[in-house]
């Protein structure tokens, strides 16, 4: 997890944390409380399904330290750093180091809705990639390059070590784009079936898919990698750029890179009969369980 600190100016009253949870709650957290002294919860987009979790207090098991601001490293329990003019909130954002980049992204977007409501607070990044005493060092307005770049240098130690599969960055950032926008594009399309978007690995490779269900109703094609066919006598894939292949400029939906699959006879020869890849070997794949 990359650790992102909640402060708050010194020219400001401490913030109470039943402000922060009634403020963060507004904002679509999901929070609980595990103590007087402790809450813990999470945010998570509903669409992109990116997530953070969020610890306010400090949790019963872990005790008050004697000395403050502890400076060994390697102390998960130390105290906050402190920063001239800045007071820290003890609240404390967890962002996960595997999954899409667009994870990262979101989580930065949300917390710049959240710290507009939170008048006088900045954040700290736990592993700042800067150096001390630089500008945009320390407790401040988020910085969503900075973030990003953080997180992405954390991220890529942490993948390697676990040896997750990875997606091509093009294929990530199209199926970000067909989540965001699936739900309005629905609206806009409610004739056609709109299937999700999903993830298969195969060893070091994750690729995008969606299933194909054909029908009298249609169906909205996602921009995915591969198209999962089930037939009777067997389930397979295909590369979707073959299914694209069969549809003509009148079928883009524009919004979402989606197409519609509108039922013909061409689509239904090619659906019998096509040869498919095999899925051995294929395992569906959650959001933290790739990156790209």
């Amino acid at each position: 997890m990359l650790d992102i600190l909640l402060y708050r100016s010194s020219q400001y009253p401490a913030l109470l944390h039943s402000d922060f949870i009634t403020i963060a709650t507004k904002h679509g957290a999901k929070l609980r409380k595990v103590s007087d002294q402790y809450d813990c919860g999470q945010w998570q987009d509903e669409h992109s399904r990116a997530s953070i979790d969020i610890d306010i207090g400090r949790p019963s098991l872990v005790p008050p330290k004697a000395v403050k601001n502890p400076t060994a490293d390697d102390d998960p329990h130390a105290e906050p750093k402190e920063y001239e003019g800045w007071q820290a909130c003890e609240i404390t954002f967890h962002l996960p180091l595997t999954g899409p980049h667009w994870y990262a992204v979101e989580v930065a977007a949300w917390l710049e809705r959240l710290l507009a409501d939170l008048e006088g607070c900045g954040i700290l990044l736990s592993e700042d990639v800067g150096i001390e005493g630089e500008p945009g060092y320390g407790p401040g307005a988020v910085d969503r390059h900075r973030l990003l770049a953080c997180w992405e240098a954390c991220h890529e130690g942490q993948t390697s070590s676990l040896k997750l599969p990875r997606m091509d960055r093009r294929s990530s950032v199209a199926l970000w784009r067909y989540r965001k926008e699936q739900p309005q594009a629905a609206q806009e399309h409610p004739e056609l079936h709109w299937p999700q978007a999903l993830v298969l690995g195969e060893a070091e490779r994750a690729v995008s898919t969606a299933v194909w269900q054909p029908s009298e109703q249609g169906m909205a094609l996602p921009d995915v990698d591969y198209v999962v066919i089930q037939r009777a006598d067997e389930a397979g894939l295909v590369p979707s750029d073959e299914v694209r292949a069969l549809c003509t400029d009148a079928d883009q939906l524009g919004r979402s890179g989606a197409i519609a699959l509108i039922p013909n006879e061409k689509l239904q020869h090619f659906y019998e009969n096509t040869t498919l890849i095999p899925v051995a070997g294929f395992g569906a794949l959650h959001d933290l369980d790739w990156s790209d």
